[in-house]
């Protein structure tokens, strides 16, 4: 919806690009793409690689959990294992908030909530509208933990020294 509303606006034809987490990035440095939108959270790593739009939204990164597995607030993961999608901020923020934890990372969000589905791990990191579907979906089975592992900001992403660009995607 964004990358329609935002080509529309710039009166260009949407060609839209599924990628991965980690692919992002170096999709839109190499010229593979013109705007990063899906769930890109701010970082200073990330601001030194590409420009970031102004921030739309703000989302908590949580944790999904087994309803029955017996936890009920982040600390109680703090030396269990997590999963999330590679070179994502859940997983950084996985590694930050509990550095004793086992962070196992995974392509895409599927794979690493079967991996919490197969008992691989106790807990997936990934940002809370990411994970509403697996909740909800789930008839009780999993919960989302009390708390956030941090509040992050959310923009859309363009190419470093693009300025034009960058104004018009803001104005758009």
């Amino acid at each position: 919806d964004m990358c329609a509303a935002v080509a529309k606006e710039l009166g260009v034809k949407l060609e839209h690009k599924g990628v991965s987490v980690e692919a992002r990035i170096p999709e839109l440095t190499l010229g593979r793409v013109d705007l990063v939108v899906a769930a890109l959270g701010y970082t200073k790593e990330r601001a030194q690689q590409i420009d970031f739009t102004a921030a739309h939204y703000q989302t908590p990164i949580k944790l999904i959990v087994h309803s029955n597995g017996g936890f009920t607030k982040i600390e109680d993961l703090a030396d269990k294992r997590i999963s999330a999608n590679k070179g994502s901020t859940p997983e950084l923020y996985a590694r930050r908030t509990l550095p004793k934890a086992t962070i196992l990372t995974f392509q895409d969000t599927p794979a690493a909530f079967l991996a919490l589905a197969q008992n691989k791990v106790q807990a997936l990191a990934l940002s809370q509208p990411s994970g509403i579907r697996f909740v909800n979906e789930s008839e009780g089975k999993y919960k989302f933990l009390d708390g956030a592992l941090a509040w992050e900001p959310t923009a859309m992403g363009v190419k470093k020294d693009e300025p034009a660009l960058l104004a018009a995607v803001n104005d758009a």
